[in-house]
């Protein structure tokens, strides 16, 4: 079986069972906790701010998986104070100097990673491929959670891992969205290593039954965490 990683969506936990949630991601030894960055310009919602960034990291010292869906990463990441091990991912059509980006961020001790939405050309990916530590592969446009996966996610990704393995490192990849079981068998095969824990799909009858959904959902995929 291969052994995949966990990041377990931030947005949408009710925060009223936020400690209940941390107990049940350290107790499951999730891998890091996805902390979704909006602006209402790149996508049309807003989500999450310094101040639930700096709670999430007073809390648990389980790093947090940052994803910018926003324009001027550079400029709006000035503003978060992230730990060394944390991960940040941007869309790289919504930056000025994208590879420059990845280097600071790696100059900081945080892994850098590139975001990708279904229609972006992964020559971005071909062209960083030795200043990036991970891939975030969005199956769904970015925005919203709970979208169906898009029809080319499957062949998009399998190139995306033929690509990063040409690197001289490994690059991990990690698919955001729709990960219903179906997707998730689906996503394995293609070359995903790590999955967004949504909350659809792993989180969705709370935190009282995080650990036992996580192990059923690996069950039926045929993958251990």
């Amino acid at each position: 079986m291969k052994k995949i990683k966990f990041y377990a969506s931030l947005w949408a936990l009710d925060p009223r069972e936020i400690m209940d949630y941390v107990r049940a991601f350290e107790e499951t030894k999730t891998d890091g906790l996805h902390f979704d960055i909006m602006d209402g310009h790149y996508v049309p919602n807003l989500a999450m701010g310094t101040d639930e960034a700096r709670l999430w990291h007073s809390l648990t010292d389980i790093p947090l998986d940052i994803h910018v869906m926003a324009y001027q990463p550079e400029k709006i990441l000035e503003y978060y104070e992230l730990r060394k091990g944390d991960c940040v991912s941007f869309h790289p059509e919504t930056c000025a100097q994208p590879y420059r980006l990845l280097q600071d961020l790696r100059n900081k001790g945080l892994r850098a990673g590139y975001a990708l939405s279904p229609s972006i050309s992964m020559e971005y990916v071909r062209e960083a491929l030795p200043v990036l530590d991970h891939i975030n592969f969005l199956s769904i446009n970015p925005g919203f959670f709970g979208q169906p996966m898009v029809p080319n996610a499957i062949e998009k990704l399998e190139r995306l891992a033929e690509i990063c393995s040409h690197a001289d490192h490994k690059i991990e990849i990690t698919v955001d969205g729709s990960i219903i079981p179906e997707h998730g068998r689906l996503y394995v095969q293609a070359g995903a290593d790590a999955l967004v824990a949504g909350p659809s799909t792993l989180e969705k009858e709370g935190p009282s039954r995080y650990a036992q959904r996580m192990a059923d959902y690996c069950r039926e995929i045929g993958v251990e965490h």
